[in-house]
């Protein structure tokens, strides 16, 4: 399937395909809960949540399993956008962070950032993202 087949969403508008991406090490419930309000939030912002990736681990380094997991998923999933919450959920890191967006960016996958809204490529003024 091509990146490109949009999926229809409510009142026949056409959502982009997502995927949340959860970092968190609360309970199951909890993020149970963050989905949904993710699911809504992207909904609102044309963006259907067709898949969800949990990261219950403790690093914020690029580096880590837990990315390498979803960067296979994404590969697997056909989507178009990648939903974070807020982008220090990727990494605390500049250098880190420009290297998710670019490695998504390589698989023609936008981020959208549901405190700040589309997220550009390069991120070149990252103080401007809270990073």
């Amino acid at each position: 399937m091509s990146k490109r087949n949009n999926f229809t969403g409510v009142n026949n508008r056409v959502n982009a395909r997502g995927v949340a991406f959860i970092k968190s090490r609360k309970s199951i419930d909890n993020v149970k809960t963050i989905l949904n309000d993710m699911n809504n939030m992207a909904d609102a912002n044309g963006i259907t949540l067709t898949r969800a990736y949990h990261d219950p681990s403790f690093s914020l380094d690029f580096d880590r399993r837990e990315l390498d997991d979803f960067f296979e998923m994404i590969d697997s999933e056909c989507a178009q956008v990648v939903v974070v919450r807020s982008l220090n959920e990727i990494t605390d890191n500049v250098s880190d962070l420009e290297k998710f967006i670019l490695t998504l960016a390589a698989k023609g996958v936008a981020v959208y950032c549901i405190a700040i809204g589309p997220v550009p490529v390069t991120i070149s003024h990252a103080e401007d993202y809270a990073c």
